[in-house]
């Protein structure tokens, strides 16, 4: 008794705490205010009460402590942490609950369930609700640490104690689960679901099959999930698992013919579904299927038609399934691309069906406010009916009214909904890729697709899992573009931007896909589409919303797994993954990661998922080139996957930065990024693509076994590979092909090691290139195995490449023939290859809409017909050259015999070969040339090197089928002399009449009668051809010219020019002087812009040299129809002071087609021709049969034709009378142009002159003309120019009525002026002696039509602009620079060809202004001389390699000279002997320099014989001949003036040899000898905005004596004497830098301080009182003190050890503005030790080309870019006494006597002395020095330190 008593007061206390413990813990609760540390101790408070009521033996207590113990933990369970935290007091309660019901049972007391009062019932379900809760919760906490034991233990006791119910499912169900993870049977516990639905029991399945860890347990986990869907209404989840199921099967390795066959299923499944089940749709489109089949093809009935399909949701996944095939398949395979087309054609159903019912839904719903307007109006009509039924009229007029006025309303809602593309409706869906790639979708379209809910548009419903439908999306846009369909893809992403804006309503997003359309519109060419889509997105890529979301869901993530614990912190960080994020990282790896929506909102993303959305977004913008915003994008991205945790996006981030590294040139930083990338891991295609960049990385440094160490970096990748293969044989067509692209890449890289060296034997190359062929060919034939033709064409031209590599070493001509032969047959398969590829695309798309779209694939196939067209020209080139030169060694005679006696049997193979192709390679050019037309649409690139092609193609055939040999035209003795009168132009001069001119010699004029004929008409008519094809080539090279110089092609520009002066020749020289000029100008700029980019390499010095990498490389990447290339432009030309052009350039004015003129059976082109005409019509031209006429006649067509103006010229009247009277066929003209026949060519007249009774005086080169007469350049139009003017009268014609400009001056007499052409509009001489010139056609056809845009011309920048980019420009006011050169100047052209194996020269003399009679000035001197000659490249390499080795023994003397201990320890003979050997080298220099450029001296020469007026035209140097017929025109008696200057313009190479020493130099009576680099560059020079505070330029006379006369020295100085053309530079604004680091060492005279100090002291009172700098090293010049010596000075003076440049930041000068610095000497390249050592250490983080900037021509090119006027310079190395005599020469001539700096570095390139070599003599004083320098003997060898200092830039400027 007393026991039970005692029991039950232990029990009631128990109750009693239990209830107290259960109270604490709700208080707490109660009281938390966010702090959740108190959630554990209220935790543990209803624990105690748990505890307490299991005492008590209340059930009842019990549970409700384990209910509020069970609130109290659930915010936390989210986190691992906390469920391992709770983990413990979990077990406690349920072991507390368990013994309460246990003892309840012992007792009796229990009932069971279905005896339990109604009362109780839900309790009790309650109660074992929350018992299977607290045992799931224990299930977790066991699964987090993988103790999946613990977790089977848990899930039995619970089957043990709870009760059959069906919240045992629950525990089935992780039971299951876990079973499938340990492998057991779980068989039994799986039948606890057969009563559940086939919906319920096929996810189990499927989550089975997610959990098992067996490939079979897997399988038939797949195989039941699928057999239990057999209902109709399951086809959906059914379809969804059985593609699911195959992406298993294919990540599985299993068989691809499994995969394909479930995919096919799926697709079956899909296209037999009713399509609107559930939703309405129009009875005439339902359609009645049976139930899916078990298997595809299971049913005959064939699927529906595409119309009927209307259904998104099933268009949608029926596009995923297509894409899934295509992306599973091999792409050889020939259903990958139809795989691909069906997809896309899916999609493009969904706009269809989704507009449609957009539309739809906007008509309906205007319907209702419609009708209740309608009826309002009606009641107010019956109103008013009613009060004035006696006025029917009146009431019946109101009714019309009111009437219009609700049509009005209805329109008014009409346009409310309008399309926005005007005359489209909104349903319909555009029609061509452009409309495409412009298209909006409207915003009311947007709108109903949010709202709709039906299955017919794209809205949640449809696709309910949007960011799934975008993954697969953006795979098929890949897929796509690898098979060159990027046509197709602006509609799949415009359908995504769709999906992003409508279904996930993300902006971000929707820029994703607006930036991906931007990028394919910008390769597409598509200019304005791309500048839409980038409009749409802005310049704000990532918002702080996105930020601030991002940052939110890391935080929380962070405080989830480290929640705030009393007694300890958990080590998160050492935790094992959980399976979630195991599976998260293979995803990873795979690539398989989608973005997520936001689940709290049902829209927009989530924000973990921004990060990827961030790092998708920055590989556009790198795409695009866009580095500021992509830098952004990808580090925000980056931190939030640290934070994260993510290694796999961690190194895709990283392998994107050092992508960015490499495009700015950071390699240093690239190589780190990749390699940290690396060791955090990534998919195959990471290791692919981040392989390839560190190779990019490691190829771009200087480290010399760069291509070993990326070789062996393949091979490794290529191992890891092929071990994969086998692992992986499903991935073995990806596989295959990146080990294959590897390979290729090793075999190009040592194919670049073997040519590298100089000196291996050319038996041991050919060797090692057959292997590498043999290798390639191996290669070629994986590549087509596995369906990558592309490559294969890469292939072909690597082995062309290659054969003919070997053909140029080989000796044998059959096995060269053979070489050449198989390099044209692979370039020629490659091209057709291509073409073929191309076309079969193309015959997949639509024509429509296709015509000004340029795709890469046709670019790619313009480039390679291009390249095959060079490379036919070459070969023909050379064989008609050979073929000349055989005919030239033998006699008629024995060619006849051959030719007769030679048969086609007698060829060999290779032989007959190569005679076939001789014979069809003029046809293959012009055909080649005829299909790339089209392919050049949109790129003027493309178009520019066409025309250029065409044009030398044109001059190829003109030049064949010309009876006289290519060298005629540059040989003076067949040709009439041209002379330069003081009065009048150039004339033609008349042979006599009774000779044929040149061809009286030839073997048709010495034959009888009979044969003359028919021999003469043979020669005629192939004068007539060549002609044709002349003017023609003429032509089209013309307009290469426009376009190529409108879009800063200047390569091309160059050799459009020099192609030019092929087709003039001597016939014009002046012509042929201006566009010589042109290609040495264009040459010169190429070159001087790749020096300075290079010395703008880093990105980071300043903003020109961040735009000119930019520029550089969108050029590189043919993206110069982007927004970005034009917005680069625009900047460069603002910094630059550039202004652009408004108006297009056309081409210049031409006198007609027929502007070749045959005078006295000479083949003439006239300068207005060529040079001073205008646009020449080729469809007025009579095209000829042959392959020109039809090359010609194809790239104008019909239309052009049609379209074409009249000429009102007499070219034009002459040339077609002259087509007439032989035969011109339909292309010669309009019917209104064409002429009467006419008589054939008679004796003493050309085909294109008048006949006799209408003759009139040729027209005439305009070489000089009178003051006042404006310039003209020749690529000018006379716009506005009527086209029916004649006459002169300028009134008649269309357009702006203003008067023509003038002709250019492009003769040596122009004086900036340049008269009319005297030739009425119909040839005779018109009013004032016809100062009117023809008209010119507005519209040029065809493929010549100039291209839209505006042309930069060259205006020199006011203020402080950047002045490099400004002088790099060469525009097309080219033309009028040699008519503004000073008469004081003879200008000098050495320019060679390409191969260098011709040398043109030009001497170009303006005439002077003499005085005369009557006070009138005459016009004497002057001269315009070219001449071509042929030279060897080798020799000219040898000279080159001369030069070279002098200049290394020069410094090494220098050196050893400048560190000798002291000049006494030497004996007296050892001086000697080095100058002896320093004047051998120096003649191993001289020698060969003048034979190389001997034939060119009667050019160059200066004397004054030569200088007299002569003929202009030199031919046959050596051989001077034909003068006896040279009409002499009587000039004044007076002596010429002999020009003062010389200017020297020459290539690059050129200038490292020392031309100032050419024998030729010192005949005449040369003032002075500069150097420049171009006429462009000269031009520059003289042509500058003076700025304030600048000196007047042409400070003459008074001016000049008024300077002396107030600087005359203190000890009796002469006064300056200026001569009066020279430009001033102001004394007292020099600065000066010497020796800043002191490293001088010798004798202390000879030191450049001590030297510098003494020239100083001298010149104080006269000029150098006011000279600032640094002199030594007392005060070392920072970087900006450098800057601000240079920027704030006239002239600078440099005196010092080492190079200039090794002193100064190169980028930081490249940057700045030097125009006020007319005047830079440079006494540099003296060695030290000292100097050396600090050179060598300042290199060592430099690169060779950042090294070879410090060259002297390098140095003289940046400082002429900056803007300096004159820079003298030495260009070898010297020693310090050479410098010393340079400087004390130098400013005793400047200074004191006032000359000009030209004459001044003349005085010491013509003086020098014996005792100069003796360097052991010390000079104590300064006339010491000055007496060293002495004339030197005549007929002596030239010394090399009198050579060294050379000027560049303008000679006339004098110090004052």
């Amino acid at each position: 008794m007393g026991q039970h008593k005692c029991r039950v007061e232990a029990e009631l206390v128990a109750e009693v705490l239990s209830t107290a413990a259960c109270i604490q813990g709700r208080s707490i609760v109660d009281d938390l205010k966010g702090r959740k540390q108190l959630r554990l101790t209220a935790a543990e408070a209803f624990t105690e009460s748990a505890r307490f009521g299991g005492l008590a033996g209340s059930s009842a207590l019990v549970m409700l402590a384990a209910r509020h113990f069970w609130n109290t933990w659930l915010p936390l369970l989210p986190s691992a942490v906390s469920r391992k935290k709770c983990k413990s007091a979990t077990q406690r309660v349920i072991n507390i609950i368990n013994e309460t019901e246990a003892r309840k049972q012992e007792k009796g007391k229990t009932l069971l369930l279905h005896h339990w009062p109604t009362a109780d019932l839900q309790r009790a379900e309650d109660d074992l609700t929350l018992r299977a809760a607290l045992y799931g919760l224990l299930f977790h906490s066991h699964a987090d640490q993988d103790d999946w034991e613990g977790c089977l233990k848990v899930l039995d006791e619970a089957l043990q104690v709870l009760p059959r119910t069906a919240h045992r499912l629950l525990i089935f169900q992780h039971m299951v689960i876990v079973k499938a993870r340990l492998g057991q049977n779980f068989m039994m516990e799986i039948q606890k679901f057969k009563d559940q639905s086939e919906e319920y029991l096929a996810h189990m399945w499927q989550r089975l099959a997610l959990n098992s860890n067996s490939v079979p347990g897997e399988l038939t986990c797949y195989h039941h999930a699928i057999q239990a869907l057999q209902k109709p209404e399951s086809e959906w989840q059914k379809v969804d698992y059985i593609m699911e199921f195959s992406e298993w099967l294919y990540h599985k390795q299993f068989p691809l013919e499994d995969v394909i066959f479930h995919l096919k299923w799926a697709i079956d499944i899909l296209l037999r579904m009713q399509p609107d089940r559930g939703s309405p749709e129009p009875a005439e489109e339902q359609v009645s299927t049976p139930a899916a089949p078990e298997g595809p093809g299971a049913e005959d009935s064939g699927p529906p038609s595409l119309e009927k399909l209307r259904n998104v949701r099933q268009l949608e996944t029926l596009a995923r399934a297509y894409t899934l095939l295509a992306l599973v398949v091999t792409p050889s395979a020939a259903c990958h691309q139809d795989y691909c087309l069906m997809a896309y054609t899916f999609l493009r159903r969904i706009w269809q069906v989704s507009l449609l019912t957009a539309g739809k839904s906007i008509s309906e719903s205007r319907i209702p406010a419609a009708a209740s307007s309608h009826s309002l109006l009606l009641q107010k009509e019956k109103e008013k009916s009613k009060d004035r039924e006696k006025d029917k009229d009146r009431e019946k007029d109101k009714g019309r009214e009111k009437d219009k006025g609700r049509e009005k309303d209805k329109g008014r809602d009409t346009k409310q909904f309008q399309s926005p593309t005007p005359g489209k409706r909104l349903e319909d869906v555009p029609a061509s890729i452009e409309e495409w790639a412009s298209y909006a979708c409207p915003e009311e379209a947007i709108s109903v697709f949010k709202q709709d809910q039906s299955n017919f548009a794209v809205n949640p419903s449809t696709l309910q899992k949007p960011t799934y439908s975008l993954y697969y999306l953006d795979h098929l846009v890949e897929a796509l573009q690898k098979v060159f369909l990027h046509e197709l893809t602006i509609p799949v992403l415009q359908l995504g931007a769709l999906i992003a804006a409508s279904v996930v309503e993300s902006k971000s997003l929707k820029d994703l896909y607006h930036l991906r359309l931007a990028l394919v519109c910008s390769d597409l060419k598509l200019r304005e589409a791309a500048a839409f889509h980038e409009e749409v997105v802005g310049h704000t890529y990532i918002c702080a919303a996105e930020q601030a979301s991002c940052r939110k869901e890391i935080a929380l993530k962070k405080e989830k797994n480290k929640e705030p614990l009393l007694e300890e912190s958990l080590p998160t960080l050492s935790e094992p993954p959980t399976p979630a994020q195991q599976a998260e990282m293979k995803t990873l790896v795979a690539k398989d990661k989608t973005l997520k929506i936001d689940g709290e909102t049902g829209r927009g993303l989530d924000g973990m998922s921004f990060p990827q959305l961030w790092t998708l977004k920055a590989e556009v913008l790198l795409e695009m080139d866009l580095y500021q915003p992509a830098r952004l994008l990808l580090s925000e991205a980056y931190l939030a996957f640290q934070e994260l945790d993510d290694p796999c996006a961690e190194s895709k981030c990283l392998h994107l930065l050092a992508r960015l590294a490499n495009k700015e040139k950071k390699y240093g930083q690239a190589r780190k990024m990749i390699e940290r990338a690396q060791r955090l891991g990534g998919s195959e295609q990471f290791w692919y693509d981040s392989t390839l960049t560190l190779a990019d990385t490691l190829l771009s440094t200087e480290n010399e076994r760069r291509e070993a160490v990326v070789r062996q970096l393949f091979q490794k990748l290529i191992d890891t590979f092929n071990v994969l293969k086998k692992e992986r044989p499903n991935r073995m067509p990806i596989l295959e092909f990146m080990t294959t692209d590897l390979e290729a890449r090793c075999v190009s890289l040592q194919i670049k090691a073997i040519l590298e060296p100089v000196g291996c034997e050319p038996l041991q190359n050919s060797f090692l290139l057959m292997e590498m062929d043999d290798r390639l060919l191996e290669i070629e034939e994986k590549f087509t195995n596995i369906g990558r033709k592309e490559k294969c064409v890469d292939i072909k031209l690597e082995r062309a490449k290659m054969k003919r590599l070997s053909a140029q070493n080989e000796k044998d001509e059959e096995r060269k023939t053979a070489y050449y032969l198989e390099a044209y047959d692979l370039v020629q398969r490659a091209a057709a290859e291509e073409e073929e590829q191309f076309h079969r695309i193309q015959g997949l798309l639509s024509l429509q809409g296709l015509q000004n779209v340029s795709t890469p694939r046709m670019r790619r196939l313009a480039h390679l017909k291009l390249s095959l067209v060079e490379v036919c020209l070459d070969t023909l080139q050379l064989t008609w050259e050979e073929t000349l030169e055989r005919q030239l060694e033998r006699g008629s005679v024995h060619k006849l015999l051959a030719d007769y006696l030679h048969s086609p049997s007698d060829y060999t193979s290779v032989g007959l070969k190569w005679f076939t192709l001789k014979r069809t390679l003029a046809h293959t050019v012009l055909a080649q040339l005829g299909s790339s037309r089209p392919l050049c649409a949109g790129c003027v690139e493309l178009r520019a090197q066409l025309l250029g092609l065409a044009g030398k193609a044109l001059h190829l055939l003109a030049v064949h089928a010309d009876p006289l040999r290519p060298a005629f035209y540059w040989e003076e003795s067949l040709l009439g002399g041209a002379e330069l009168s003081s009065l009048k132009c150039l004339e033609v001069i008349q042979e006599d009449e009774e000779r044929e001119g040149p061809y009286g010699d030839l073997l048709a004029f010495r034959a009888t009668p009979e044969e003359h004929g028919r021999k003469g008409w043979d020669l005629k008519r192939r004068m007539a051809l060549a002609r044709r094809y002349l003017a023609q080539a003429s032509e089209v090279l013309l307009q290469c010219l426009q376009v190529a110089l409108g879009s800063n092609l200047l390569d091309i520009a160059a050799a459009a020019s020099l192609e030019m002066v092929g087709c003039v020749g001597t016939l014009d020289p002046a012509a042929t002087c201006q566009f010589l000029a042109l290609s040495q100008s264009c040459s010169a700029s190429e070159g001087m812009r790749d020096v300075l980019l290079t010395a703008t390499a880093s990105t980071s010095s300043s903003q020109l040299a961040a735009l000119l990498q930019l520029r550089h490389r969108l050029r590189r990447q043919e993206r110069t129809s982007t927004s970005l290339f034009a917005s680069v432009e625009q900047r460069l030309a603002a910094i630059s002071k550039v202004p652009k052009l408004g108006m297009p350039l056309t081409l210049p004015l031409a006198p007609g087609p027929a502007a070749l003129q045959t005078h006295s059976g000479r083949v003439q082109i006239l300068a207005c021709c060529v040079v001073l005409g205008g646009s020449l019509n080729l469809s007025e031209l009579q095209l000829p049969h042959g392959p020109g006429g039809g090359l010609a006649a194809h790239l104008l067509g019909d239309s052009d034709s049609q379209r074409a103006r009249k000429y009102k010229c007499p070219g034009a009247a002459a040339g077609r009378r002259g087509d007439a009277r032989r035969g011109a066929g339909p292309h010669s003209g309009p019917p209104e142009l064409r002429k009467p026949a006419a008589p054939p060519l008679e004796r003493g007249r050309g085909p294109c002159e008048q006949p006799a009774a209408s003759r009139a005086r040729l027209p005439r080169l305009p070489v000089s003309a009178p003051p006042g007469r404006a310039s003209q350049n020749p690529l000018r139009t006379a716009v506005g120019w009527s086209a029916d003017a004649e006459n002169g009268d300028p009134g008649q014609g269309r357009g702006n009525r203003r008067p023509p400009p003038r002709p250019a001056a492009c003769g040596p007499g122009s004086t900036g002026a340049a008269p009319a052409l005297p030739v009425s509009a119909r040839g005779a001489p018109g009013p004032r002696g016809a100062e009117r010139a023809a008209t010119v056609l507005q519209d040029v056809p065809g493929l010549l039509r100039a291209p839209l845009g505006s042309v930069p011309l060259p205006v020199c920048a006011a203020g402080r602009a950047l002045a490099a980019w400004q002088n790099l420009r060469v525009t097309e006011e080219h033309f009028n620079f040699l008519s503004e050169i000073p008469p004081t100047f003879r200008i000098l052209f050495l320019h060679h060809s390409r191969d260098r194996t011709h040398l043109y020269g030009a001497a170009y003399e303006k005439p002077k202004l003499i005085p005369a009679a009557k006070g009138k000035a005459l016009q004497v001197g002057g001269s315009c001389k070219v001449a071509r000659v042929a030279v060897s490249p080798a020799a000219f390499s040898s000279l080159l390699a001369s030069a070279r080795r002098f200049r290394e023994h020069a410094q090494a003397e220098a050196h050893s000279e400048d560190t000798a201990p002291s000049p006494g320890l030497e004996s007296e003979g050892v001086p000697l002997r080095r100058e002896e050997h320093s004047l051998q080298r120096f003649a191993e220099v001289m020698k060969p320099m003048e034979e190389y450029l001997r034939p060119l001296f009667p050019l160059l020469s200066c004397s004054p014989e030569a200088r007299a007026p002569i003929p202009t035209v030199v031919g046959d140097l050596g051989k001077y001949k034909g003068k006896d017929k040279e009409r002499k025109v009587s000039l004044p008696q007076v002596q010429p003036e002999v020009a003062d200057d010389v200017i020297l313009i020459a290539d690059r190479h050129l200038l490292e040899l020392p031309l100032e020493g050419l024998s030729v130099f010192d005949e005449g009576m040369v003032s002075s000898v500069s150097r420049e680099f171009s006429l462009q560059m000269l031009w520059n020079r003289l042509h500058r905005k003076e700025t304030e505070g600048s000196v007047k330029k042409e400070s003459r006379g008074k001016d000049h004596g008024k300077r002396g006369l107030a600087k005359k020295g203190a000890k009796g100085t002469v006064s300056q004497i200026i001569p009066p053309h020279c430009i001033t530079v102001d004394a007292d604004n020099f600065r000066f830098a010497v020796d800043p680091y002191e490293e001088a060492r010798g004798p202390e005279m000879l030191t450049p301080v001590s030297v510098t100090r003494e020239i100083l002291e001298r010149f104080r009172d006269t000029f150098t009182a006011r000279w600032a700098g640094h002199l030594g090293n007392k005060q070392f010049p920072s970087q900006a003190e450098w800057e601000q010596l240079l920027g704030s000075c006239g002239g600078f003076f440099f005196y010092g050890m080492e190079s200039f440049l090794s002193h100064i930041l190169v980028e930081r000068l490249a940057a700045m503005n030097l125009e006020e610095c007319q005047m830079v000497v440079l006494l540099d390249l003296a060695r030290s030790y000292e100097s050396m050592r600090r050179h060598v250490e300042s290199s060592e983080n430099k690169s060779a080309r950042q090294l070879s900037l410090e060259g002297p021509i390098e140095t003289a090119v940046l400082l002429s870019l900056v803007g300096v006027r004159s820079i003298v310079a030495n260009q070898w190395p010297t020693v310090l006494q050479d410098n010393a005599m340079r400087a004390s020469v130098l400013w005793e001539n400047l200074l004191t006597n006032g000359k000009p700096i030209g004459r001044t570095t003349r005085l010491l390139q013509k003086r020098g002395t014996s005792e100069t070599v003796n360097h052991g003599e010390s000079l104590q004083t300064w006339e010491d020095r000055l007496a060293l320098f002495r004339p030197q003997p005549r007929g002596s060898e030239q010394l090399p330190v009198a050579l060294n200092l050379v000027l560049y830039g303008l000679p006339h400027q004098a110090i004052v």
